[in-house]
């Protein structure tokens, strides 16, 4: 649904919800496969091409004479659609005009024109798919050989590679990226994961029973490939004193935002890593904002706010702070590059009354850790044992199964670590741990399991 730059508004709709055996999409007696006009209250424009004084009934209203009768819906425009799933208006138009992503079958995806000057188009559906017959691909089955129906503008083969599912679509506003920009045409498709400028390209229009392969007289230049969620819509809005183009990814649920920055100087993102651990007195947290950037590739600082006391008492990459007091505070990472451009980054800590202390792992170091043709900076092992009911954790030189939590197992950035965790369940007690981001399935019996940790990313486990 759009509104037009005549003041009215311009509805899509598919052949889905009425019976497609009976072929609704070009028949005027329904509202299926159309695109429809209606007013912003409601209403039927005078001058919608079916539109009769004395009968401009509603076609969705109850007992009107339509609703598969005989009378001819006067809110519709244009038919002969499957799955008009964009309709894009043009916003550089004195008239009305818009372009339609028509969802196909199994065979093609479509883009169509439509506006002022195709009232009562017919785009062909069920008949017609593509620029061929419905789910035909062979050239003596895509020629235009019915005069009376609009062919699309654009057309691509339903395959793995270039997708099968035309679901967003816009024009780029006058102004907002460079010139050659102006009223350009982009299109997203779900399937393909990526997006798409049309741009037109006369040299390859090929149509009919002399071409071997059906192409347009536009070419599928990928703006983005591989885009991090599905597309389902596209939509230029707002953004600072310009626009930017907003995409709507269907299985995710985000919005992502793309803008053109030409030699605009962009902001840096900063990201937090935290890492907790308590002594009684209190809980500690390292703050880590190492994984901070700028797109642009400036220096930057830091700043950290701890939130407790509302000061700030950090300049550096990493940094820790211990909070005294129970309570929620939000701490803050401000980064800012070198022309003054600031982003802040903001996490929640969570401070409890008298913190349990947590057990930290005790590594090794030394020859001890090395194997033949390995050295390690540090190593350790750890047993997941079982007394009855009981199930804990203890290291080699402890007897006692106790019921407790596992230590906490801090690294350090830079250095490699062997660690060991033991299955010490009876033989024939199946058992599947998951624990410290290490998975030890098998019967017991001291099974274990190595895995060489790298201090990098992840400073706790």
């Amino acid at each position: 649904m759009a509104f037009g730059n005549d003041g009215y508004i311009y509805i899509a709709t598919g052949d889905t919800g009425y019976n497609r055996r009976l072929n609704p999409a070009p028949k005027l007696n329904n509202l299926f496969g159309k695109i429809l006009r209606i007013t912003d209250d409601g209403e039927i424009p005078e001058d919608n091409p079916y539109y009769k004084a004395n009968n401009s009934s509603l076609c969705n209203e109850k007992n009107t004479p339509a609703n598969g009768g005989d009378e001819e819906c006067p809110e519709i425009f244009s038919v002969g659609f499957r799955n008009p799933f964009n309709l894009g208006m043009d916003p550089r138009k004195d008239k009305v005009r818009f372009l339609i992503g028509d969802v196909g079958s199994e065979t093609w995806e479509e883009i169509s024109e439509g506006g002022h000057g195709f009232e009562k188009a017919n785009y062909g559906w069920r008949g017609r798919e593509g620029p061929c017959e419905q789910s035909k691909t062979a050239s003596d089955k895509c020629g235009l050989t019915d005069k009376s129906l609009t062919d699309p503008i654009h057309w691509y083969r339903t395959t793995d590679d270039d997708g099968g599912a035309i679901t967003g679509g816009a024009f780029v506003p006058p102004g907002i990226w460079p010139d050659e920009w102006d009223g350009e045409f982009l299109y997203s498709d779900l399937r393909a994961g990526s997006l798409y400028h049309m741009k037109y390209t006369p040299s390859t229009f090929c149509r009919g029973k002399d071409c071997s392969d059906q192409t347009s007289a536009y070419t599928a230049v990928p703006l983005v490939e591989s885009f991090p969620g599905t597309i389902l819509r596209l939509k230029f809005g707002p953004h600072r004193d310009t626009q930017a183009l907003y995409l709507i990814a269907y299985d995710t649920g985000m919005i992502y935002r793309l803008s053109y920055t030409g030699n605009m100087n962009r902001r840096p993102k900063p990201v937090i890593r935290k890492f907790l651990s308590s002594n009684g007195n209190g809980l500690t947290v390292e703050f880590d904002g190492s994984e901070s950037s700028d797109p642009d590739g400036d220096e930057v600082s830091f700043e950290w706010n701890f939130g407790e006391d509302g000061s700030i008492t950090s300049s550096t990459i990493t940094t820790s702070y211990t909070y005294s007091t129970v309570g929620k505070f939000t701490a803050t990472l401000t980064v800012t590059d070198m022309k003054g451009f600031e982003a802040k980054s903001s996490v929640e800590i969570y401070v409890e009354e008298n913190p349990k202390p947590l057990v930290v792992f005790p590594w090794s170091s030394g020859e001890a850790c090395d194997d033949d043709d390995q050295s390690y900076d540090y190593c350790g092992s750890l047993e997941f044992c079982t007394n009855g009911d009981v199930h804990g954790y203890r290291l080699p030189d402890e007897e006692e199964c106790a019921p407790r939590l596992s230590p906490l197992i801090r690294v350090t950035p830079g250095k490699k670590y062997k660690f060991t965790l033991t299955n010490m369940a009876p033989a024939g007690n199946p058992t599947n741990i998951h624990t410290h981001g290490l998975h030890i399935s098998g019967s017991g019996d001291a099974d274990d399991v190595t895995r060489i940790v790298l201090g990098g990313n992840c400073l706790d486990y």
